[in-house]
């Protein structure tokens, strides 16, 4: 995607047109020659996660040859996340083939890619909680509208209640 930035540590003046991305939870842009820091126009290094503050880690992964620029697939230290690194070379000695992952660096909820398309995601506990509070609310619901289907209501946790409507 590319945008018009204001590069922070330039003069007000200067305005490129970039890509944007992220790094560990840093935004970051392309000005024509680096990828560059948002916040402070600083060529791109190993920053610490914006949320636990650790550095990336070096985790032997596989590139599928889908994203190799060679169209080969190939093996490389990349750097992971350092909370997630020990399901990622989990998940690579057990022969399971990843696409990308991040922890979410507490902006949002992480994940691992698979190669085949399907995504382990990872919650911080706040995240987990919300889930598991929300599903255990669903499955309250539900588990008496299934058994009770034949009932006019049915009712749940106090002062709740559902109306079954034929």
């Amino acid at each position: 995607m590319a945008t018009n930035h204001k590069v922070a540590g330039s003069s007000p003046a200067r305005e490129t047109m970039s890509a944007k991305s992220k790094a560990n939870g840093h935004d970051i842009v392309y000005n024509g020659k680096d990828w560059v820091y948002l916040d402070n126009g600083e060529v791109v290094d190993v920053r610490p996660c914006a949320r636990c503050g650790a550095k990336p880690v070096a985790v032997k992964v596989k590139i599928p040859a889908d994203l190799s620029h060679t169209g080969k697939e190939f093996w490389k230290y990349a750097q992971i996340d350092a909370c997630i690194a020990p399901i990622v070379k989990a998940l690579q000695d057990a022969g399971i083939d990843m696409r990308g992952s991040c922890c979410g660096h507490g902006r949002g909820v992480g994940d691992i890619e698979l190669q085949d398309g399907r995504a382990v995601v990872i919650l911080n506990p706040e995240q987990a909680h919300t889930f598991y509070v929300k599903n255990a609310l669903v499955a309250e619901l539900e588990q008496p509208l299934a058994s009770n289907e034949k009932n006019e209501s049915s009712s749940l946790s106090e002062g709740a209640r559902v109306e079954l409507r034929s």
